[in-house]
């Protein structure tokens, strides 16, 4: 058990933090990227081995029984970008979507399927159903999250 925990530990760390981490190394591109591909690979195998994800988590959205909690999420965060773009860089308010409205709908598009969903699949699903053993309490693992999440977007 003891090696067990130790290795999910090691994981973790080489997972959400080395990884990450890799990718403000001044490496080429390649020294960086197939590491990335070889994390994600392990994951889904690790997620098809234990069965940590269904199938059905990959499509399912339960958006009826937050859809309150979403909509008004989105929308203070609609308010608050638009708001401080207009404050601190006028000139680049909505620049993207007037001069390239076909990048920005691609931006759209792809980045949520490509990026958020994974990204989801990943930091949410992947990391409370594999480390939640390691946690005594709901609240420490809920700020190793915090910590790591972000830290895959800083580089």
């Amino acid at each position: 058990m003891i090696l067990k925990k130790s290795y999910i530990w090691f994981e973790l760390v080489v997972l959400f933090f080395v990884l990450p981490l890799l990718l403000a190394a001044p490496i080429h591109p390649l020294a960086k990227g197939i590491p990335l591909v070889l994390g994600l690979v392990y994951c889904v195998l690790v997620v098809k081995k234990l069965n940590l994800v269904t199938l059905k988590s990959f499509y399912e959205i339960r958006f009826t029984a937050h859809w309150k909690k979403i909509v008004i999420t989105f929308f203070l965060i609609i308010i608050t970008s638009t708001a401080l773009v207009h404050f601190l860089e006028p000139n680049n308010l909505f620049l993207v979507v007037i001069k390239k409205p076909v990048l920005w709908i691609s931006i759209v598009f792809f980045y949520s399927i490509f990026s958020v969903y994974p990204q989801e699949l990943l930091y949410r699903t992947y990391f409370f159903n594999r480390y939640q053993t390691l946690f005594k309490k709901p609240i420490y693992l809920l700020l190793v999250n915090f910590i790591a999440f972000p830290l895959a977007h800083f580089f």
